[in-house]
């Protein structure tokens, strides 16, 4: 995917928070109408572009297409740019869930074979989930493991030190 971030100062039509094209693979957001990611009275927008699989992106002609939905959805915004990065070739997602990989189940988990206390967290980890929802499942099951093995380490540290005392 291509993305194309860009903080305004402020929204020239703070009615228009998100938008989908459904004749090209484009999505536009406000995200910081809901999140704390610009100053007060500020925004920051995202837009993307998808592509297919094995597609070559043409960075300024992509570049131009999402300023050209941005002109429709923010007429004026270039008035109001305090900071603009584009990023025209992005991996959308690690993985996708496949039945021949054995589907959700099929997925890694967040501990890592052969390597003790590594653990990893993603949208490709775990069997729940998927995208943002399979990243925080992930993460809270490696947060358990972690609590779990640090809790064993401190009721062995107890066992070793009453056995001390003995």
């Amino acid at each position: 995917m291509a993305c194309l971030d860009i903080a305004l100062r402020r929204l020239p039509r703070a009615e228009n928070l998100a938008a989908l094209c459904v004749d090209r693979p484009l999505y536009y957001a406000v995200h910081s109408t809901s999140a704390h990611l610009a100053p007060e009275g500020g925004a920051l927008i995202h837009l993307m572009k998808y592509l297919r699989p094995g597609e070559a992106a043409e960075p300024e002609a992509t570049r131009q297409e999402l300023e050209a939905l941005m002109n429709l959805v923010q007429p004026g915004w270039r008035d109001e740019v305090v900071e603009q990065s584009f990023l025209p070739h992005m991996t959308a997602s690690n993985a996708i869930v496949q039945a021949r990989y054995g589907g959700l189940p099929g997925r890694p988990g967040p501990a890592v074979p052969g390597l003790p206390n590594l653990y990893v967290a993603g949208d490709w980890v775990g069997p729940e989930g998927d995208k943002a929802e399979a990243c925080f499942a992930s993460a809270r099951s490696a947060a358990r493991l972690m609590i779990a093995q640090l809790s064993d380490r401190q009721s062995a540290s107890l066992v070793s030190s009453s056995d001390a005392l003995e």
